[in-house]
């Protein structure tokens, strides 16, 4: 468990974005990764019809 909270706190809403999710949150992680930041990310999925919530 850390100690600190983190710099930076993503909370992304997702509804039916099964087809973009995964791309995007990647380089969304990427630009954290290389600006160094301690940072957590949290999804909110509102009942999407698609695959969404197993990403």
């Amino acid at each position: 468990m850390r100690d600190a909270a983190p710099d930076l706190t993503l909370v992304i809403a997702c509804y039916n974005e099964a087809e973009h999710l995964e791309a995007s949150v990647a380089r969304l992680l990427g630009v954290c990764d290389l600006l160094r930041l301690d940072y957590e990310v949290i999804f909110v999925d509102d009942a999407s019809r698609d695959e969404t919530q197993r990403l």
